[in-house]
This record gives C-alpha cells, structure tokens and sequence, in this order.
C-alpha cells in the first residue's frame, strides 16, 4: 500500500489516521469470508497488516483486569507476591553488588511487588505505557527517590539508569518489537539490562500482535545476545512449576550486538 500525507508529513500507510477504521473493515470482511477453521490465521494477518497500538492493548489488558481478574494485581500472575519471592529477596543485593545507584523499572505494572522491595538509596523510575495506571500509582506511590512517567520501551527516548530492569514484558511483544526495545535499551546510556530470558528454551517463538505470550531465550536466534553476566533463576511456581527455567539475566549494555 501507498504511503500517505498528513499535515505535510508523509506516513507509513499502516500509520495514517484512519487505520483503525480500515483494520475493523478488514476484520468484518475476513470473518464474513472465511470458514471458521481458517479465522485464526486471518486474524494473525490482520494484525499484521494494521498492528494495534500497544498503549491501547496494554491500556485494555489494565482496564479489563484480562491478567488478574482473580489475582491480587492487575499485572498478571507472575507479578504475585509469591512469584516475585527470590526477585525481592536477591534484587537489591544484586544492585549493591554492582554499584547501582538508580534503577529504571519498565515496565512497571501497578508496582504490587515491587513496593515491598527494599531498594536503599536507589534512585528508581518506573515507567509504563499504560496512562491510568501511572496515574493511579503516582498518586499513591510517589515519593522523593521513588518518580514515576508514561512511556513506550519499544520507541520512546528513555531516561538512563545504572541498570533497566525489563521483566516480564518482552515475551509479550512481537519479535521485531522486543529488537527495537533491546536497541533502545543500549541506545539510552543505561549500564546494565535486567531481563526475563528462559535459559533451557532452543527455539523463539514471534506473536502475530502485542498482548500475547512465549518464552524467550535471548541468547538464541534471532536475538543472539552473549551470555549474560550473572542468571537469577526465580524458582517459579506458574503453571504448576512449567517453566523452571524462567530467570532473570543480567546483561552489560554495551556488549549487545545491537
């Protein structure tokens, strides 16, 4: 498709106002038009063709409560008290260790564990690409080393930071979003990333959209980082103990090959 003018800028046809209306229009002809066993791969094309806005999927995710409607945080089941055990016990040590002084949580979610974690004198900044809930978590959760701000990790500058803890969030995003991240990640300045990789997993799954999810072992195509500095295994529980392999690597910024 064409690429389009708006006001005096030239846009990427799958960004130009209006898109939404064409991607509904294309969503009613494919669901008329295809037979119920072929309506998934339709609808992976769609998104594909008119990728939904993640403000928008993350912003309704918090709204509907889609990840923790029967939990005790909206942020889904891996931000519980219980799944965030080892992360609270061992983080702050872990940014003693290497000399942290301040700490960029994004995303941030509603802060449910991460208000129970002992930080120290860290300067920390949680960000999100949801508005109301920043809103809401400014409001009752600010403090003088404690700010928070509206962002997007895939496209938005990002203030920097001795360390990015980035946890469970790249496996929700499509593959060419959780590269442009990794690249805005080393772009900021920051020292060290911190982030959800799944050590024992071979093979990398893409999402046809934001909001989904898989596991992702970063040291694998097609991310192929170098190994990280330090693994933090986080003795998860989810499903039944599924994923035992789930941790958090550390990784020095400016030895990504990005």
């Amino acid at each position: 498709m064409p690429d389009t003018e708006h006001q005096g800028q030239k846009l990427p046809w799958h960004t130009w106002p209006g898109r939404a209306l064409h991607s509904e229009a294309l969503g009613s002809a494919l669901r008329k038009i295809c037979p119920p066993s072929l309506r998934p791969k339709a609808g992976a094309l769609r998104a594909r063709l008119f990728p939904p806005d993640r403000s928008q999927v993350f912003s309704s995710i918090y709204r509907n409560a889609t990840w923790g409607s029967d939990l005790e945080t909206v942020s889904g089941p891996g931000s519980t008290l219980e799944e965030t055990a080892v992360v609270r016990q061992e983080l702050p040590g872990l940014l003693r260790r290497f000399g942290a002084r301040s700490l960029l949580d994004a995303p941030c979610g509603d802060l449910y564990w991460m208000k129970e974690c002992d930080l120290g004198d860290v300067d920390y900044i949680g960000m999100d690409v949801v508005p109301a809930m920043i809103d809401a978590i400014s409001q009752q959760l600010a403090a003088p080393r404690r700010r928070f701000l509206v962002g997007d990790i895939v496209k938005d500058d990002l203030p920097k930071a001795d360390v990015i803890l980035c946890r469970d969030c790249l496996v929700h995003l499509p593959t060419p979003d959780v590269i442009a991240a990794l690249r805005n990640f080393k772009r900021s300045g920051s020292t060290y990333l911190l982030t959800t990789t799944f050590t024992d997993r071979t093979d990398n799954d893409d999402l046809p959209a934001a909001g989904g999810w898989r596991p992702l072992n970063l040291v694998h195509r097609p991310f192929l980082l170098p190994d990280p500095v330090l693994v933090l295994n986080e003795h998860s529980r989810y499903a039944d103990g599924a994923y035992p392999d789930k941790s958090l690597g550390l990784w020095d910024l400016s030895s990504l090959p990005l």
